[in-house]
């Protein structure tokens, strides 16, 4: 093996090259998240991620894979398979730390309906156009209604992967 670079080191070579040639810095580039999701930079942080919120993120997006549809099927798929869901926004609230909010969109980004999940809970519970879960108490649909809230990821998919 002497001589030779191995293909994973060759291909993180090639790709700060590149970084380097076209003017950008790693620390600058959109991070996008295995499973197909992306995490914007914050705004307090412009060119990091914040990955304990994108792990969050991660975790709440697949709270829609619970079997909590009376047939036993999951929410998800009845969401992807009734309603076309193809995105799925994480929104975190900027009043309750652990409250966080679910729009599901088709790919063509039109919002389809809207889920509140809250760290501690067993599972989400419906805002907007929802199916197979209880309604959101009206605190939590009054701060999704005021945009208490700002953008965390997007997932095209409710098993995303660390």
């Amino acid at each position: 093996m002497r001589g030779k670079i191995p293909g994973a080191i060759a291909v993180c070579m090639l790709t700060s090259l590149l970084c380097l040639a076209s003017g950008a810095t790693t620390a600058s580039a959109r991070v996008v998240a295995a499973g197909g999701g992306s995490v914007q930079p914050t705004k307090h942080h412009p060119s990091k991620v914040n990955w304990e919120e994108r792990d969050r993120a991660v975790y709440v997006v697949s709270t829609l894979n619970a079997p909590l549809c009376k047939s036993g099927r999951q929410l998800s798929t009845v969401l992807w398979t009734k309603d076309g869901a193809r995105l799925f926004d994480v929104l975190k609230s900027t009043v309750n730390g652990n409250l966080y909010y679910i729009q599901v969109r088709t790919a063509s980004k039109t919002l389809l309906g809207v889920y509140a999940y809250e760290f501690g809970w067993k599972f989400p519970t419906g805002v907007r156009s929802y199916h197979c879960v209880a309604k959101a108490q009206p605190g939590i649909v009054k701060g999704y209604g005021s945009k208490a809230w700002r953008f965390i990821a997007r997932f095209r998919t409710t098993y995303p992967q660390n």
